[in-house]
């Protein structure tokens, strides 16, 4: 490993991560098993997830970080079977806590088949048991898009690491695995966060072409994107705005005929692009006609659209900006999908503001043809 893939490894095995105020069932076991061993008197931890959820994971790396082992996962014999342990803690089952001194554990649990009303032949009421205490399983405060990427990241570790790689400046590294630390450790994020402004628009990272620009902006929405644009003092050939809903498609038709030039230059597209095997894909649309510049912003639909897109990438080998947070995936899979249609694009990763500080969103991937390089990340490059 290089020191940029360590770091992230220290990162994704550690069990670091920030709760806040804390008055949850998850702090009560702690703190009800630390003043129990304080005392001499030693407490085991069992956690009961009769469905293996993100949460199983979360919790796991909760206690884990307030130096607490869970002694077992208390689960179903179909669980048992598929799973056998999760982060390295065996799976048992009701069935086994008769072999075990209940009368010193802590029961905390994340979700029961009880709950959904589903039972099977075998009882799977741990009250038959008597445990010093048990309680539902929720952190205070956890973030839902860092529960989903912990447990994906977990399943495909390696891979982020060859993304990491895959990477071509120092900054895209360093924002990446900042990224993965304020997802994983349940933190704000804390290093560079570039204006919304520049964002899809980064002249350190690739050259406009101005005049000659035509551009396709998925997921217009207020029209914003194409007013920072604009108030760079960039020019255009074309501008695509593509939008679905009717009451924004009515605001940008207000807009853009506010704008110089506007009605004559850009177009508004109210249908969504489909994948490779639709007709109203970019592959079919822009046949004819030469893209330079692509963005998408568009709720989780960049794959199925960028897989609609490889005939016009290969061949026109526009300047991608690609939303990569909606999905747990998007982070591994947009990149190798680029690297898979042209080996001209080199990649560079930012995040930009979101909406609220607390959010982690918007970081984009750049996917730039060798031409289109600025001399800085050109210098880079080398």
């Amino acid at each position: 490993m290089n020191i940029d893939q360590e770091e992230l490894y220290q990162i994704i095995h550690g069990n670091k991560m920030y709760d806040y105020e804390e008055t949850n069932i998850p702090f009560i076991i702690t703190k009800l098993i630390s003043i129990n061993k304080a005392s001499n008197r030693q407490l085991s931890l069992i956690i009961r997830s009769d469905y293996i959820v993100d949460e199983t994971y979360w919790l796991i790396k909760y206690f884990r970080n307030r130096d607490i082992e869970p002694a077992y996962i208390l689960s179903t014999k179909s669980v048992q079977v598929e799973y056998e342990q999760i982060l390295g803690i065996k799976i048992i089952t009701v069935g086994e806590l008769s072999d075990i001194d209940t009368s010193n554990s802590v029961l905390c649990y994340i979700n029961r088949e009880s709950d959904r009303q589903i039972f099977t032949q075998e009882d799977y009421r741990e009250a038959d048991y008597g445990f010093v205490f048990r309680g539902r399983g929720k952190l205070q405060f956890a973030r839902g898009m860092g529960v989903r990427n912990y447990a994906y990241i977990l399943k495909n570790e390696e891979q982020y690491y060859a993304v990491l790689d895959q990477l071509k400046d120092e900054e895209s590294k360093k924002t990446f695995i900042e990224v993965i630390r304020s997802l994983v450790e349940n933190d704000v994020y804390r290093y560079h966060e570039y204006t919304s402004e520049v964002k899809y628009f980064d002249d350190s990272i690739y050259k406009p072409l101005y005049e000659n620009e035509t551009w396709i902006n998925c997921g217009s929405a207020t029209g914003d994107t194409i007013l920072h644009y604009l108030s760079l003092g960039r020019g255009y050939k074309k501008i695509y705005a593509v939008e679905t809903s009717m009451n924004l498609i009515e605001h940008l038709n207000t807009l853009f005929e506010s704008l110089p030039h506007g009605r004559e230059r850009i177009e508004i597209l109210d249908q969504p692009f489909e994948g490779k095997d639709s007709k109203h894909n970019i592959d079919t649309i822009f046949d004819n006609e030469q893209i330079t510049l692509l963005n998408m912003d568009i709720e989780g639909a960049e794959m199925l659209v960028l897989e609609g897109a490889c005939k016009k990438i290969r061949k026109d080998l526009p300047v991608l900006a690609i939303a990569a947070y909606h999905k747990p995936s998007d982070l591994l899979e947009i990149p190798k999908f680029i690297a898979s249609i042209s080996k001209e694009y080199h990649f560079y990763f930012r995040k930009y503001r979101g909406w609220a500080p607390d959010v982690i969103n918007e970081y984009i991937y750049y996917a730039v043809p060798t031409n289109r390089l600025t001399e800085v990340a050109d210098n880079d490059r080398v």
